[in-house]
């Protein structure tokens, strides 16, 4: 007998099978009575949510969960976030489609890349093919921020100049990054700042580590 379930729940079934030659009213036909319990597979994740903290904007944050199947059987899962949740796109799940073996455990990686400062409050969901949707649903917290960062030398001083006539003059602008969160600049081009003036460097977009300072020639 194969017994292969499409549902969960109780099963109690009576199957009646007919002996040929045997009597018309059917009285002493042999039945068979079957029932049991259909579960869905069980696991679970080492910890119950994904907690990023602070993060800076801009700069990939990851976190990893362990997902064992504790249950006698392979399991087949889908992971996702709900696709009505705005900050989808700054989320990446690897893996998002995973069968894990019976007793064994995956690494479930989350990366988060704020696009925006923003609060996150979201959750990952879980699917098991075959038995359901949204089984489970695994928090994600966070705050994405962009850090402090001041401009050290305000001023750039050419002295007297000569009219159309131009001067030229190597320096440096020094950032200072005073906060906890690395950031990034961006040194724009000056036509849509000045006509009059022309900036050369060749550093025009950077990377300033917390709690330092960098120097752009």
């Amino acid at each position: 007998i194969l017994f292969r379930p499409s549902v969960l729940g109780r099963v109690d079934e009576r199957l009646t099978a007919s002996v040929s030659g045997g009597g018309s009213d059917g009285r002493d036909d042999p039945t068979v009575h079957f029932s049991g319990s259909v579960i869905a597979p069980t696991f679970r994740f080492a910890t119950s949510e994904y907690d990023f903290g602070i993060v800076p904007h801009g700069f990939v944050t990851s976190r990893s969960n362990t997902l064992k199947n504790t249950s006698l059987v392979p399991v087949h899962f889908k992971l996702h976030l709900p696709g009505d949740v705005g900050e989808e796109k700054d989320f990446t799940i690897v893996p998002t489609d995973v069968t894990v073996a019976p007793g064994e455990a995956c690494d479930i990686c989350i990366d988060l890349l704020p696009t925006r400062c923003q609060d996150y409050d979201v959750y990952m969901c879980v699917d098991i093919v075959g038995v359901g949707s949204n089984l489970v649903t695994v928090p994600i917290f966070g705050r994405s921020l962009v850090p402090h960062v001041s401009l050290v030398t305000p001023m750039v001083d050419f002295g007297r100049t000569y009219l159309e006539l131009p001067t030229s003059n190597s320096f440096f602008v020094e950032l200072a990054n005073t906060s906890q969160l690395p950031g990034t600049y961006e040194v724009l081009d000056t036509d849509a700042v000045s006509s009059a003036l022309t900036v050369s460097t060749s550093a025009h977009t950077g990377t300033i580590l917390a709690n330092t300072s960098v120097r752009i020639p």
